[in-house]
Protein backbone atom coordinates (compact mmCIF):
# COMPACT_ATOMS: atom_id res chain seq x y z
CA UNK A 1 0.00 0.00 0.00
CA UNK A 2 1.22 2.92 -1.02
CA UNK A 3 -0.08 6.03 0.90
CA UNK A 4 1.84 9.61 0.85
CA UNK A 5 1.21 11.75 4.25
CA UNK A 6 -1.63 14.14 3.54
CA UNK A 7 -0.55 17.03 5.32
CA UNK A 8 2.16 17.15 1.92
CA UNK A 9 -0.63 17.84 -0.19
CA UNK A 10 -2.52 20.56 2.09
CA UNK A 11 -3.98 23.57 -0.32
CA UNK A 12 -5.66 26.60 0.70
CA UNK A 13 -9.01 27.32 0.17
CA UNK A 14 -9.45 29.67 -3.02
CA UNK A 15 -10.05 33.59 -1.24
CA UNK A 16 -9.55 35.59 -4.60
CA UNK A 17 -12.97 34.99 -5.52
CA UNK A 18 -16.08 36.40 -5.16
CA UNK A 19 -18.37 34.08 -3.17
CA UNK A 20 -21.69 33.43 -4.74
CA UNK A 21 -23.65 33.22 -1.57
CA UNK A 22 -27.01 31.63 -2.82
CA UNK A 23 -24.78 28.60 -3.91
CA UNK A 24 -23.30 28.67 -0.44
CA UNK A 25 -27.11 28.29 1.12
CA UNK A 26 -28.00 26.07 -1.93
CA UNK A 27 -25.40 23.87 -0.96
CA UNK A 28 -26.02 24.35 2.87
CA UNK A 29 -29.65 23.89 3.00
CA UNK A 30 -31.37 22.04 5.07
CA UNK A 31 -33.08 19.52 2.28
CA UNK A 32 -31.26 17.07 0.64
CA UNK A 33 -32.73 17.22 -2.64
CA UNK A 34 -32.23 20.79 -2.89
CA UNK A 35 -28.67 20.59 -1.68
CA UNK A 36 -27.93 17.87 -4.24
CA UNK A 37 -29.30 20.78 -7.11
CA UNK A 38 -27.04 22.84 -5.68
CA UNK A 39 -24.09 20.20 -5.48
CA UNK A 40 -24.81 19.27 -8.90
CA UNK A 41 -24.88 22.89 -10.10
CA UNK A 42 -21.72 23.59 -8.79
CA UNK A 43 -20.15 20.56 -10.32
CA UNK A 44 -21.61 21.49 -13.86
CA UNK A 45 -20.41 25.27 -13.91
CA UNK A 46 -16.81 23.87 -13.55
CA UNK A 47 -15.60 27.11 -12.10
CA UNK A 48 -13.71 29.01 -9.64
CA UNK A 49 -16.94 30.77 -8.12
CA UNK A 50 -17.63 27.34 -7.40
CA UNK A 51 -15.37 26.47 -5.88
CA UNK A 52 -14.78 29.02 -3.91
CA UNK A 53 -18.64 28.97 -3.03
CA UNK A 54 -18.19 25.11 -1.86
CA UNK A 55 -14.90 26.11 0.07
CA UNK A 56 -16.95 28.43 2.15
CA UNK A 57 -19.75 26.10 3.08
CA UNK A 58 -17.37 23.79 4.39
CA UNK A 59 -15.58 26.47 5.97
CA UNK A 60 -19.03 27.41 7.12
CA UNK A 61 -19.66 24.43 8.53
CA UNK A 62 -16.67 23.71 10.55
CA UNK A 63 -16.41 27.40 11.72
CA UNK A 64 -12.99 27.72 10.57
CA UNK A 65 -12.28 30.75 7.82
CA UNK A 66 -8.53 29.79 7.29
CA UNK A 67 -9.58 26.33 6.11
CA UNK A 68 -6.75 24.02 3.80
CA UNK A 69 -7.81 21.27 1.44
CA UNK A 70 -6.42 18.23 0.31
CA UNK A 71 -4.86 18.99 -3.48
CA UNK A 72 -5.70 15.45 -5.25
CA UNK A 73 -3.01 14.29 -7.41
CA UNK A 74 -0.30 12.78 -4.97
CA UNK A 75 0.77 8.99 -5.22
CA UNK A 76 -2.55 6.60 -3.75
CA UNK A 77 -2.73 2.74 -3.89
CA UNK A 78 -4.70 1.27 -6.49
CA UNK A 79 -5.24 -2.18 -5.28
CA UNK A 80 -8.46 -3.31 -4.68
CA UNK A 81 -7.42 -4.17 -0.69
CA UNK A 82 -6.03 -0.94 -0.06
CA UNK A 83 -9.61 1.10 -1.82
CA UNK A 84 -11.78 -0.94 0.96
CA UNK A 85 -9.15 -0.42 3.63
CA UNK A 86 -9.52 3.50 2.89
CA UNK A 87 -13.22 3.42 2.15
CA UNK A 88 -13.04 1.53 5.76
CA UNK A 89 -11.18 4.35 7.27
CA UNK A 90 -14.11 6.99 6.13
CA UNK A 91 -16.75 4.87 7.49
CA UNK A 92 -15.21 4.92 10.73
CA UNK A 93 -15.05 8.68 10.30
CA UNK A 94 -18.65 8.64 9.59
CA UNK A 95 -19.24 6.23 12.16
CA UNK A 96 -17.75 9.03 15.09
CA UNK A 97 -19.20 11.89 13.48
CA UNK A 98 -16.09 12.87 12.40
CA UNK A 99 -15.94 13.32 8.72
CA UNK A 100 -15.42 17.01 8.66
CA UNK A 101 -12.18 17.07 12.11
CA UNK A 102 -9.38 16.78 9.93
CA UNK A 103 -10.92 17.31 5.92
CA UNK A 104 -7.19 16.82 4.57
CA UNK A 105 -7.09 13.21 6.25
CA UNK A 106 -10.56 12.66 5.27
CA UNK A 107 -10.24 13.96 1.76
CA UNK A 108 -7.04 11.89 0.79
CA UNK A 109 -8.66 8.66 2.02
CA UNK A 110 -11.78 9.69 -0.22
CA UNK A 111 -8.87 9.90 -3.22
CA UNK A 112 -7.32 6.97 -2.67
CA UNK A 113 -10.82 4.52 -2.74
CA UNK A 114 -12.03 5.06 -6.32
CA UNK A 115 -15.24 5.26 -8.11
CA UNK A 116 -16.21 1.56 -7.77
CA UNK A 117 -15.85 1.57 -4.16
CA UNK A 118 -17.81 4.94 -4.10
CA UNK A 119 -21.63 4.55 -4.69
CA UNK A 120 -21.00 1.43 -1.86
CA UNK A 121 -19.26 3.86 0.56
CA UNK A 122 -22.01 6.49 -0.43
CA UNK A 123 -25.41 4.00 1.02
CA UNK A 124 -22.94 2.90 4.15
CA UNK A 125 -22.71 7.29 4.83
CA UNK A 126 -26.95 7.02 4.07
CA UNK A 127 -27.32 5.12 6.99
CA UNK A 128 -24.94 6.43 9.45
CA UNK A 129 -26.56 9.56 9.02
CA UNK A 130 -27.47 11.76 6.54
CA UNK A 131 -24.86 14.41 7.89
CA UNK A 132 -22.17 12.06 7.28
CA UNK A 133 -23.16 11.64 3.67
CA UNK A 134 -23.56 15.33 3.20
CA UNK A 135 -20.19 15.75 4.39
CA UNK A 136 -18.93 13.17 2.09
CA UNK A 137 -20.61 14.81 -0.80
CA UNK A 138 -19.68 18.32 -0.37
CA UNK A 139 -15.56 17.00 0.03
CA UNK A 140 -16.06 14.74 -2.88
CA UNK A 141 -17.63 17.50 -4.90
CA UNK A 142 -14.81 20.32 -3.46
CA UNK A 143 -12.26 17.84 -4.65
CA UNK A 144 -13.60 17.51 -8.01
CA UNK A 145 -14.20 21.28 -8.83
CA UNK A 146 -10.74 21.88 -7.51
CA UNK A 147 -9.08 19.36 -10.41
CA UNK A 148 -11.46 21.05 -12.63
CA UNK A 149 -10.18 24.69 -11.84
CA UNK A 150 -6.58 23.16 -11.88
CA UNK A 151 -6.90 21.91 -15.32
CA UNK A 152 -8.60 24.75 -17.04
CA UNK A 153 -6.06 26.91 -15.59
CA UNK A 154 -3.03 24.44 -17.15
CA UNK A 155 -4.92 25.03 -20.48
CA UNK A 156 -6.24 21.57 -20.09
CA UNK A 157 -10.19 22.34 -20.64
CA UNK A 158 -11.98 25.18 -21.28
CA UNK A 159 -12.07 27.73 -18.59
CA UNK A 160 -15.84 28.16 -17.22
CA UNK A 161 -17.31 31.71 -16.01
Amino acid sequence: MVFEDPEQNKRPRVKETEIDEKLVQGILAEDPMVRDDWLIQALKSQSTNALAAAEEAISRLVDQPDISFYQTGGKVSIDPASRKHFAGKVLELAEKGKMLDDIIRTQSYMAAIGDDENSILMRGMQAISPQSLHAFQLLGVQMQLAIMVERSAKGKEPPQE
